[in-house]
């Protein structure tokens, strides 16, 4: 998920720079991303020093998934603005992509110090937490990814994606009522969530609750997942 862009009104000497910005975004908002890229590149002509285009330029570049171009302009706009917590977020997109996940999670760190009071902006963070999680996770940091879906959850309960994710990592580690718990508020929130019935029936199965866990099973397997059915053949009459 991106972020806005910036909007800066100058009635300066960078008057041209800042309608350049400008055209930039209109086209960006209108899906024209090449022209909005040509529209900063004049911009940055003008004013080279210019850390919001630099930004702009870099979400551009993002979208049509030119992301070396992209961690450019986002290091450049980081450097000279490095209270800019929207290019640690996005560049932290894709240190994730590349995973890269080290500097992934250096760059929500950063991009999560700041504290907007503005409620768009909380929004934006607290997917930060969610990726930061994951990064960690793919790092092996298992309780580190926890506590981030933790984090996240408390500000919004109801992401049932972050609470399943949250309920595998305990099972791996096998905090089997924790994810239970997990599992639990998943299929109450959506009963067609699969998966969900299928971590749950393994736990039952690891319980010795045999028949519960099959019906868990069957439920899944009804809800398309296939990993049940050999599971079903093997426990269940």
């Amino acid at each position: 998920m991106l972020l806005c862009v910036c909007v800066v009104v100058c009635c300066s000497c960078h008057f041209s720079a800042d309608t350049y910005n400008h055209r930039g975004i209109e086209k960006y908002r209108a899906g024209k991303y090449q022209e909005a890229i040509t529209e900063y590149d004049k911009a940055l002509a003008i004013k080279p020093g210019y850390a919001d285009v630099y930004y702009n330029r870099g979400n551009a570049e993002y979208i049509t998934e030119d992301y070396a171009a992209a961690m450019k302009d986002f290091d450049k706009a980081i450097s000279l603005n490095p209270e800019m917590w929207r290019a640690y977020y996005n560049r932290g997109h894709i240190k994730f992509k590349q995973e890269y996940y080290m500097g992934a999670v250096a760059d929500f760190d950063k991009a999560l110090q700041v504290n907007p009071e503005d409620t768009d902006a909380a929004t934006i963070l607290n997917t930060g937490y969610v990726i930061r999680g994951a990064a960690k996770y793919k790092m092996g940091d298992a309780q580190g990814a926890i506590t981030d879906f933790n984090k996240a959850l408390a500000r919004d309960p109801n992401n049932m994606e972050v609470c399943y994710n949250r309920g595998v990592i305990k099972f791996e580690q096998q905090d089997y009522a924790g994810a239970n718990a997990d599992f639990n508020r998943v299929i109450a929130a959506n009963p067609g969530y699969g998966i969900a019935y299928y971590y749950r029936g393994m736990i039952k199965i690891a319980a010795g609750q045999g028949d519960s866990a099959c019906i868990d099973l069957h439920m899944a397997a009804a809800r398309g997942v296939t990993e049940a059915e050999g599971t079903i053949k093997r426990y269940c009459k």
